[in-house]
């Protein structure tokens, strides 16, 4: 294992040590011909690359691809199994969309004491 890292490595200081090569040869000259932005602009591209492979290698395309620990995390289910909310007084109500008009009209006050209650709030 040491042995395929150490050839690994040796084999990135060669590619560099060529793309510097190359890149001292060819010299970075800039040109109005290509596009304003950088992605158009082959000068700024050409530039890049080598300069992109001196300091992180060749690497290949993927997602992370700075970190180390390339975990995977899914967004699927992450309210886990139970939809429903436990209120104070230990009843459980299903948890609503913010989607639904229920949603925004489970918390107006109706009653006289609910509005002596949502007054108190405001007051504190």
């Amino acid at each position: 294992m040491a042995q395929q890292m150490d050839m690994q490595e040796l084999q990135d200081a060669q590619f560099n040590r060529m793309l510097l090569s190359e890149s001292a040869r060819s010299g970075y000259q800039a040109s109005e011909a290509g596009g304003k932005w950088y992605f158009y602009n082959e000068a700024a591209k050409s530039f890049g690359q080598p300069e992109f492979r001196m300091k992180w290698g060749n690497r290949k395309l993927e997602d992370n691809w700075r970190r180390k620990n390339k975990s995977e995390m899914s967004f699927g289910d992450i309210g886990g199994e139970n939809d429903e909310v436990t209120d104070s007084s230990g009843i459980q109500k299903p948890i609503l969309s913010n989607k639904t008009r229920e949603f925004y009209l489970q918390d107006i006050p109706l009653t006289d004491s609910m509005m002596a209650l949502s007054h108190d709030r405001i007051r504190e």
